[in-house]
């Protein structure tokens, strides 16, 4: 189509033309026949039974931010990022990018099988070169160490939490680092204890299913049951009409936003 020539067909050309395999899956079709298998709920009522619950959109419980603090739920701790920056977070770690530079933060899990002196001792080992300080960071056992390189200076953290080692590695270019140091040395001092008063602002929003009463639109059952969707929305997730009039018992699916519940203790 690019070049306007003729595709010509080679001795080696094995994969069948279009033509072909739309004519070969119109014969085979017809054919098919379905397999064997186990329905994964016996009836609507149980499927949408499985479905109450289900968290929608992103998982707090992987962490997010509030406010103007990155708190983790499941892990148990918060910290403050400096106001600007941007906040990314990845199953591996979160990050916080500088405005309009090479300066980052980027807060990881760097190991829970082992203290943090052992862990230390390793890495002293390995790199003679490094002075690391031993210190505290909001009560916690804490180390840093500060080196150069590639054009770069690194400010890498240590701290000990709740039986896991998490490293706060702050870094800029060397000509950045000075103006950049004090706003890294917050956001190392901020790292805490997730408080009560942090978790009780971190919300679920979850998949439920209401049953409608007597006469009862999708617009009056979402205003009873405190939905955080919109009629357009539950109308396109429940595929009918938002004006329809539901008979009696009608199973509907809508979204709430509903205190944490900790993973472990399930939904």
């Amino acid at each position: 189509l690019v070049t306007g020539k003729e595709i010509r067909t080679s001795w080696f050309d094995s994969h069948p033309s279009s033509p072909e395999r739309a004519e070969a899956t119109r014969e085979r079709a017809p054919k098919l026949e379905r397999a064997p298998h186990t329905p994964i709920a016996a009836n609507r009522a149980a499927l949408f039974g499985r479905l109450d619950g289900l968290i929608l959109g992103r998982d707090p419980a992987a962490g997010l931010t509030v406010g103007d603090r990155f708190v983790h739920p499941e892990l148990g701790w918060s910290i403050a990022f400096p106001p600007g920056w941007d906040v990314v977070n990845s199953a591996a770690a979160v990050a916080a990018r500088g405005p309009g530079d090479e300066s980052a933060i980027v807060l990881q899990i760097a190991g829970s099988d082992e203290s943090l002196e052992e862990m230390l001792a390793k890495i002293e080992g390995e790199n003679p070169e490094l002075v690391i300080e031993r210190r505290e960071v909001g009560g916690l056992p804490a180390a840093q160490t500060v080196f150069s390189k590639k054009g770069h200076r690194a400010e890498v953290s240590w701290i000990e939490h709740r039986g896991r080692i998490y490293q706060l590695a702050a870094v800029a270019p060397e000509k950045e680092f000075a103006a950049r140091q004090e706003s890294f040395g917050r956001t190392l001092r901020s790292f805490r204890d997730l408080r009560a008063d942090e978790l009780a602002k971190v919300r679920d929003r979850r998949l439920r299913i209401a049953t409608s009463g007597p006469g009862e639109k999708l617009t009056g059952l979402l205003t009873r049951v405190g939905s955080t969707w919109d009629a357009p929305t539950a109308s396109v997730a429940n595929a009918f009409p938002e004006s329809k009039t539901l008979a009696p018992g009608t199973l509907v699916k809508y979204s709430r936003k509903e205190a944490y519940t900790p993973r472990s203790r399930g939904r």
